[in-house]
């Protein structure tokens, strides 16, 4: 099935580092009625 993977990004410094966090997201998963 198709569906939509959205990654979230997040940079913030930290003890003097740039740290990025990321999330995947994912929406519309797959159904039985359109799993590939």
């Amino acid at each position: 099935g198709a569906y939509m993977c959205v990654t979230l990004s997040l940079a913030f410094e930290h003890n003097g580092e740039t740290r990025v966090l990321c999330c995947d997201i994912l929406a519309n998963p797959p159904t039985p009625e359109n799993s590939d």
